[in-house]
């Protein structure tokens, strides 16, 4: 077989190449595949050689450099990935007149829709009990997701309390971004409490709402009603009883009270970042310095003209900024975010719905129980968070239409799932002892059950 000449590279093999892939597809892989660190840390580096060196072609040695990691360690890793379908390894030469086989790994550009899963997923379809089968269905459309991209909601919300029992003024947890555990630090002002994780369905109104604000501000810049320099404020009046409305949850005194308990919670409660690595940072979109991250400020509670009450709340710049270059774009991914997540008060469900808004939607991703929980609620036990995911799903086969059969086992204990199918609003989970969880997010808003056999 004629070796493929690429000493025009004047690199020291084995080389890599990305092929038809593109960076954004490394950037996939690496944020839904249940992949081991250092398989991420070589994909971060491969990405990281390639933004560097501006070619399609980098090698071993430029990646371990800057993973301060030597050659064969990379080479093996690549191996790996070369195994689980990421990679297809050819020869090549890379001296302009020895004759002498080299490797060159080359990007699977087919992996994520054709090699994400194992072979008995090759048409789709896994088998989960005696004569049923559950399909995952084609899904392909390119929608809007991951609410812009908001690290609170994002990232963050794994350090705040799952529990209402809980009154702690200081949580510390690990959250795992691109694989590398972060210590995040949430601390709640003096005589206050850290906010709840269902409190954020108060700050994702808000957000939702802040989009609409900003939509109009646009429209008034185009037709002349509003200086070009207020377009970007991070000043945004919201009615109160708005917030509510926008969750479809009634405005009674009740729900005001809690609201603004959740508000209080919220705007009392800022994280810290300790000491993450710079790509991590970039990937976050901060400063290497820019450590604290807080919901907002209330500036005012106050009265408007008509009567209403509201909040005067200020957000952070780049929050304003990333929803200007959304709404800009006529993209409102808060606004499009499942409107069920509002009215969730189960901490471990609404923690998994939040986590599911930042999948890609029509991607099916492979999760171990460890992968999930880091992902999920990385302070809770891992029996506690087996059997809480476990009871989440059998309940949710209860709700499903009772003419399917759907197929459940247990572990002798009867507490945690051997094997289940389940749905949790449109988001699609196959769990088997052997092979783990494979979970699919619908791009439609609209439960539908054609999927099921049975």
């Amino acid at each position: 077989m004629t070796l493929l000449d690429l000493s025009f590279t004047n690199l020291k093999p084995p080389l890599i190449s990305m092929g038809n892939g593109s960076i954004q597809d490394i950037v996939d892989i690496i944020e839904s595949q249940a992949l081991t660190t250092s398989e991420k840390m070589v994909l971060k580096g491969i990405k990281l050689a390639i933004d560097s060196h501006g070619e399609s072609y980098v090698n071993a040695e430029m990646i371990g450099a800057r993973l301060s990691r030597n050659e064969e360690t990379v080479r093996q890793i690549l191996k790996t990935l070369t195994k689980k379908g990421l990679f297809r390894e050819e020869g090549c030469r890379t001296h302009p007149t020895k004759v002498r086989r080299s490797s060159v790994f080359i990007f699977n550009d087919s992996y994520t829709t054709t090699m994400s899963l194992p072979p008995a997923f090759s048409q789709g379809t896994l088998e989960v009990g005696s004569n049923t089968d559950f399909t995952f269905p084609k899904d392909t459309q390119e929608k809007g997701y991951g609410l812009s991209d908001n690290l609170i909601c994002k990232y963050f919300f794994a350090a705040l309390q799952y529990s209402h029992k809980q009154k702690s003024d200081k949580i510390e947890t690990r959250v795992y971004i691109d694989g590398e555990p972060i210590r995040v630090t949430a601390i709640a002002r003096k005589g206050q409490r850290v906010a709840f994780i269902r409190d954020l369905r108060y700050y994702i109104s808000i957000l939702r709402l802040a989009e609409r604000i900003m939509a109009d501000r646009i429209n008034a810049v185009a037709g002349g009603f509003l200086k070009e320099a207020e377009l970007k404020s991070t000043l945004f009046d919201i009615n109160e009883s708005d917030i509510l409305t926008n969750m479809g949850l009634g405005t009674g005194s009740g729900e005001r009270e809690n609201m603004n308990r959740a508000i209080s919670r919220l705007e009392g409660t800022t994280y810290f970042i300790d000491s993450a690595p710079s790509f991590v940072m970039d990937k976050l979109g901060l400063a290497q310095y820019e450590l604290k991250i807080d919901h907002f400020t209330i500036r005012e509670y106050m009265k408007s003209k008509d009567g209403r009450v509201l909040y005067r709340l200020e957000l952070d710049q780049k929050t304003v900024d990333k929803i200007y270059q959304y709404v800009s774009a006529n993209k409102r991914f808060f606004e499009k975010a499942d409107p069920r997540i509002m009215t969730e008060l189960n901490a471990l469900k609404f923690a998994f719905l939040l986590w599911s808004l930042h999948q890609k939607p029509g991607a099916i991703t492979s999760f171990s129980w460890e992968t999930l929980k880091d992902s999920i609620a990385p302070k809770y036990k891992m029996t506690d968070f087996k059997e809480g995911l476990s009871l989440l799903m059998s309940r949710n086969l209860q709700k499903m239409e009772k003419k399917h059969v759907l197929p459940i086992d247990w572990e002798s204990n009867k507490k945690v799932v051997r094997k289940c199918l389940s749905e949790f609003n449109d988001i699609s989970i196959i769990y088997t002892l052997e092979k783990g969880f494979y979970i699919q997010r619908k791009s439609t808003n609209q439960l539908t059950m054609d999927t099921l056999n049975g």
